[in-house]
């Protein structure tokens, strides 16, 4: 789970929650990047997904498993000829097929490829697929 530990608030910095006293400006990119240790961040996000590779079935703050991939879209008969740990550890948050896969002959590299279900699918129809779980 991604906690509190991997946010640090500045001595006096502002909440940035609508009760606050003074309205301040949108923070830009560099000054919200100071306020996350980004090593640490990383090292939560990939206990969370080890977390649900193991055991998919637990509650999390986001929809993981078979039934979310059909929402987003995976076609059901793809789903099927892929190992069922795949699909039940599947905590993506979009379908890279949307709109088709790889033709044959590509090669696909899936960075941060979690559970493997996109990987799985790509390699149904291509002859190398290189997976990584160490992109983030």
């Amino acid at each position: 789970m991604v906690t509190a530990t991997a946010v640090k608030k500045p001595a006096g910095a502002k909440t940035g929650w609508p009760d606050d006293s003074k309205k301040e400006e949108e923070g830009t990119m560099a000054e919200i990047l100071n306020l996350v240790d980004i090593g640490e961040l990383r090292k939560e996000v990939r206990e969370e997904y080890r977390e649900v590779a193991q055991d998919p079935t637990a509650g999390y703050h986001f929809h993981p498993g078979r039934a979310h991939a059909l929402r987003l879209g995976y076609p059901p008969g793809r789903l099927d000829q892929l190992p069922e740990d795949a699909c039940e550890s599947f905590a993506g948050v979009g379908n890279p097929f949307y709109w088709g896969g790889p033709a044959s002959g590509e090669r696909v590299v899936d960075l941060g490829s979690g559970a493997g279900m996109d990987s799985f699918l790509a390699a149904l129809g291509l002859d190398r697929v290189v997976m990584s779980s160490a992109s983030i």
